[in-house]
């Protein structure tokens, strides 16, 4: 009976040892505990990448951290706010209702924290109670400004289209240098017929001296027909030679015979280069090595891609195991108290959630920790009204076990074992403060009516 005993410890240690390491690794991966803070609700549209473990800061000064990121779509007033962020806060940094909440990163490739803002000369609103979920705001991020970037890129790219279009057509820029050329032909043919109308009318004069006055009144008006003909020339030439249109008319004509110019200089000095056998040699050698070049890189590449397969394929399951245990919720209690059929009794129990969102989780622990040893090992499930239900080993017998937070500081424990001897201990709690609780109640309701007093503390890894 003592080995039984002694083998029954051992196993017990060992159970409490994994415990114990697995919450080590928790907290070292970066889980750290919640004792002291209080947990409120921030729905975002959009989480943009926020996780786990994402500093919370007000002025750049630290006062929590988001323990998750889940998406909830089952609370209609939050039905575009489906990102919901669970943040613990500090205790000693209480939040209001007119503080605002963002999702920010620490540069353009930094880290994603939840950014509080508060206005200093505002009044504070009434307080955020624990538990309670409110809207957070988006803000301008890296992806944001490139979208924008890449609209006014687009813009500029269509703008650049147009004007490359116009210019080499080649149809506009024959019909833009026939105009031109009509133009000083017209101009040409004014100043021509206005130095022939000069000399008329020098030839009218002479007339005119002769006191031919039936001819004179013909001479004055030939002569203002010739003044208003100079003038308008005068007016046309000045327009071409002052006006902006003109000049951008004939540089751009210009600019597109000196392009095409260049144009066909440099096809002619390819085609020479092509044409040359020289060139043709060596680039025929080019590409033969280029080849060759391809071929190896492709089969190094194969064979990387080959090596790296096997390296996935082994890492994969470590890395996913990982993940599992990162997602773990561990919290904890220990219960001492002091009772009348006994003197001194200590409880240490640990729940497990293998998802920050999980329905169920798992009690491992130890009842009456000291010579007297036995197992708490129970599996239970969330209920509604703050209940929950456990059932599996209660000091090493088959048991079930209520739990219910009875109001903001009070709740109700109840556990049925021990089948062959059953027995119901009964025990209410009260928040003395966030990590204590107080404890009283009776064990073994049915049987000796033992009335007992203690305290538990709240661990939370």
């Amino acid at each position: 009976m003592s080995g039984d005993v002694a083998a029954a410890k051992v196993g017990l240690l060992i159970i409490i040892a994994l415990a114990l390491l697995v919450g080590a690794y928790l907290y070292l991966g970066g889980v750290q505990t919640g004792r002291g803070t209080y947990e409120i609700i921030v729905a975002f549209p959009d989480s943009q990448g926020l996780k786990r473990g994402d500093k919370v800061l007000m002025h750049g000064v630290q006062i929590g951290q988001v323990h998750a990121v889940v998406l909830e779509y089952h609370d209609r007033e939050f039905l575009y706010y489906p990102a919901a962020a669970y943040l613990r806060i500090r205790d000693e940094y209480p939040l209001y209702r007119n503080d605002r909440f963002m999702v920010e990163s620490s540069g353009l490739i930094g880290e994603h924290f939840v950014g509080v803002r508060r206005d200093p000369a505002a009044k504070f609103e009434s307080a955020i109670e624990p538990g309670t979920k409110i809207k957070g705001e988006t803000s301008a991020g890296l992806t944001d400004l490139i979208d924008e970037t890449q609209g006014l890129v687009a813009e500029a790219k269509t703008a650049v289209g147009s004007i490359q279009s116009v210019v080499g057509d080649r149809q506009a820029q024959q019909q833009l240098l026939s105009a031109i050329q009509k133009l000083q032909t017209a101009m040409a043919t004014a100043n021509k017929v206005a130095e022939e109308a000069l000399l008329l009318v020098k030839d009218a004069r002479s007339v005119v001296r002769r006191k031919d006055a039936q001819v004179e009144p013909m001479i004055e008006n030939l002569e203002a027909t010739v003044a208003n003909l100079r003038r308008a020339s005068a007016g046309v030439n000045a327009l071409i030679a002052t006006t902006t249109v003109p000049q951008d008319i004939s540089a751009a004509a210009r600019s597109v015979r000196a392009t095409a110019d260049s144009a066909k200089h440099t096809a002619t000095t390819i085609e020479d280069l092509v044409t040359a056998p020289e060139t043709s040699d060596n680039v025929r050698a080019t590409l033969r090595n280029l080849r060759e070049a391809t071929e190896e890189g492709k089969q190094a590449v194969e064979k990387a891609n080959r090596v790296l397969g096997r390296v996935d394929q082994a890492t994969e399951k470590p890395i996913k195991l990982g993940r599992k245990l990162r997602d773990i919720e561990v919290t904890g209690q220990l219960d001492v108290q002091w009772g009348t059929s006994h003197a001194w009794r200590s409880d240490v129990n640990l729940d497990f959630r293998l998802r920050p969102d999980a329905k169920d989780f798992y009690r491992l622990g130890v009842r009456d920790f000291g010579d007297a040893m036995q197992l708490n090992l129970q599996r239970g499930v969330l209920l509604p009204a703050n209940a929950r239900l456990r059932y599996g080993l209660i000091g090493s017998e088959l048991g079930v076990g209520y739990d219910r937070r009875m109001g903001r500081r009070t709740g109700l424990e109840a556990d049925l074992w021990r089948p062959d001897d059953l027995r119901l201990d009964l025990r209410g709690t009260y928040q003395y403060r966030k990590d204590t609780d107080l404890l009283f109640g009776i064990d073994d309701f049915l049987g000796d009516n033992s009335i007992f007093f203690g305290a538990r503390r709240k661990l939370e890894f």
